[in-house]
């Protein structure tokens, strides 16, 4: 389902990354389009929105993706980017659909925009779902309505859930936070992430109560960093409190995709083969 090139349109969107070059977004594209031809990408982005809100009612990942799919042609694509564990049988899910329009005059020159739907599952169920602002490689900027759906009983369950774990709410403003990368060093220079550095100074001044707060995170990225600077602790002899250490082992569980940078190299990799290969806790 094409997940490598979804996660590259994704990267070089938001990381910016001097090292990464996709050629096949070296497109020519023009700065500017005429009236006519934004009133006709409009009604096309519209014709799919509508295309996805509709096979979003399925309320299914199975069959989400199999109506997706049945609209996809030669300017259409997309597939799964980013899905892993949030708690138990609950995950969360990116899904990134292209829209590619050509231009009527040369067809070398195309706009490419993307649709980005975020989805809490239970299990294969969808129970929360939104889709809102469309991103393009052109500079056009259409916002719509943002559209959302919540299965109110589920959405409770998962929010408790996670409240018995890591003592707060479920926060979905971080959730679908996709611009966090975990990594050593990033980059030519091979540049620690802020993250990183951030979490490097709370280790030194063994901030804990700050290192709790990312733990309690419900951004994936900040969790793993989080472990990192428990470890370190843990390392020097420090014992994490009972409730820290059931939030610790919660993560240890998780499995999917994390956001990873070795280098030039930013990429998507398997939490669990992460979290194996660099802790191992002595409570």
């Amino acid at each position: 389902m094409l997940k490598q090139v979804i996660a590259l349109i994704l990267i070089s969107s938001i990381l910016f990354c001097s090292c990464i070059k996709n050629n096949n977004l070296t497109l020519g594209l023009k700065e500017k389009k005429g009236i006519g031809s934004e009133v006709f990408h409009k009604m096309k982005i519209l014709d799919l929105r509508k295309e996805i809100i509709s096979s979003l009612g399925s309320k299914t990942i199975n069959e989400f993706e199999s109506a997706i799919e049945r609209i996809y042609d030669e300017t259409i694509d997309g597939g799964l980017s980013l899905e892993r564990d949030i708690i138990d049988n609950y995950s969360q899910v990116c899904y990134y659909i292209g829209l590619t329009i050509p231009d009527k005059e040369n067809k070398y020159i195309s706009t490419i925009y993307s649709f980005r739907v975020n989805l809490i599952l239970q299990d294969k169920n969808i129970i929360y779902y939104n889709l809102g602002k469309i991103t393009s490689f052109r500079g056009a900027d259409f916002t719509f309505i943002k559209e959302e759906y919540k299965d109110r009983f589920e959405y409770d369950m998962l929010n408790t859930k996670f409240r018995n774990v890591f003592l707060i709410d479920l926060n979905l403003n971080e959730l679908f936070v996709t611009d966090i990368v975990y990594g050593e060093g990033c980059g030519i220079g091979f540049q620690p992430p802020n993250e990183r550095q951030i979490m490097n100074l709370l280790v030194t001044y063994k901030n804990i109560n700050e290192i709790r707060r990312w733990l309690q995170s419900s951004n994936v990225e900040k969790q793993i960093y989080a472990l990192y600077g428990f470890y370190e602790l843990n390392k020097k002899g420090y014992k994490p409190f009972i409730d820290d250490q059931k939030m610790i082992e919660s993560i240890l569980k998780k499995k999917g995709d994390l956001n990873f940078c070795y280098s030039c190299e930013y990429m998507t990799e398997r939490i669990e083969n992460i979290v194996k290969e660099e802790f191992d806790f002595q409570f």
